[in-house]
Formats: C-alpha cells, sequence, structure tokens
C-alpha cells in the first residue's frame, strides 16, 4: 500500500535476476495510486510477472489474494522493501527436492547492519520470538490448502500466526 519505487523496483530485480527462472510473480498492488508507481508496473513485460490491482484491504487479504491465484506448488514471499539473493529460489527448490519437506526457511541478513536472523528450529522458541521473516519462509501448495492462509482479522503478527500454525504441523527444514 505505502511503496518505495526505488525499493520496488530493486524487489522485483532481484526477483527477476534469480538463478532458478522457473517462477511466477504475484505483484499485488494493494490500493496504490501513486500514478508514478502504476505507470511502472505497466510498463514491466516478463510473461512470469502477474498484476493483480484491489482497493486497500491490508496485508493478510493481499496475501491470501496470492495464495488463491498462484498456480505453482511452492510459495514464498517477497515484500516490497525486500530483497533476495539471487540464489534464493534455487535453494529453496533444492530444499523442496528432499522428502517430506513442507516448509522451510533460510538466513534473513539485513542490508543495513549485517545482522543476520537465525535460529534453528525450535517450536517452543517460536511461540515466544518470531525468528523466521515472512520473506525467507517457504510452504508447499497442500499445506496451504489443508490449513488456510492469514488470519484476515488480524491487524499485527499475521506473519508470526501463520508460521505458527504451519510449523505446528509441519516442522521446516
Amino acid at each position: 500500500y505505502k511503496v518505495n519505487l526505488y525499493l520496488l523496483k530493486k524487489s522485483i530485480d532481484s526477483v527477476l535476476m534469480q538463478s532458478y527462472i522457473d517462477f511466477e510473480l504475484i505483484i499485488i498492488n494493494d490500493g496504490i495510486v501513486n500514478t508514478t508507481i502504476l505507470e511502472y508496473l505497466k510498463e514491466i513485460k516478463d510473461n512470469r510477472i502477474y498484476i493483480l490491482h484491489q482497493e486497500n484491504m491490508g496485508i493478510s487479504y493481499s496475501r491470501n489474494v496470492f495464495l488463491k491465484n498462484a498456480k505453482g506448488d511452492l510459495f514464498t514471499f517477497i515484500d516490497a522493501d525486500n530483497t533476495w539473493n539471487i540464489d534464493y529460489l534455487k535453494n529453496v527448490h533444492e530444499c523442496y527436492m528432499k522428502k517430506d519437506v513442507y516448509t522451510a526457511y533460510a538466513k534473513l541478513q539485513y542490508v543495513s547492519t549485517g545482522k543476520i536472523l537465525f535460529h534453528n528450529f525450535d517450536y517452543n522458541m517460536l511461540k515466544n520470538n518470531n525468528f523466521i521473516d515472512m520473506n525467507v519462509f517457504s510452504f508447499k501448495k497442500q499445506v496451504y490448502e489443508k490449513m488456510g492462509g492469514f488470519d484476515e482479522s488480524l491487524n499485527r503478527l499475521v506473519d508470526w500466526d501463520l508460521n505458527l500454525k504451519y510449523c505446528g504441523v509441519y516442522p521446516p527444514e
């Protein structure tokens, strides 16, 4: 909803420059009215990109729109102010080639400080502290189909809520 064009371009470019190229990128315009950003979105030409426009409905609703429209079997998210390492999707894909992997997460590095957010998975620890950032969390479509998506009644901590719901049943790789 409130997005910076420079950061949005960096985010989209980080997806388009992935070493793993078999993906779809669904961009949810959650009520952006900035004409410069809307023009930029119109100019994007890549058959892997789909742009869905809606009035401002919030993060949970928007992420659920993505989940309902995605065609693939693996889901991951990137916010408009984040970027991925060039091999992120390749690593995600390889992780799910292992048997019985339903959810996974990676290290998150803050560019501004270099600090890395990562803890080995411990559900009790997750209940006290959300150490899994949604921008490095992934899951199989069947997890979403079985357990549902984001709780649209929540205004805060929506990512943590989903992480608790999914990871309690499907401990991540």
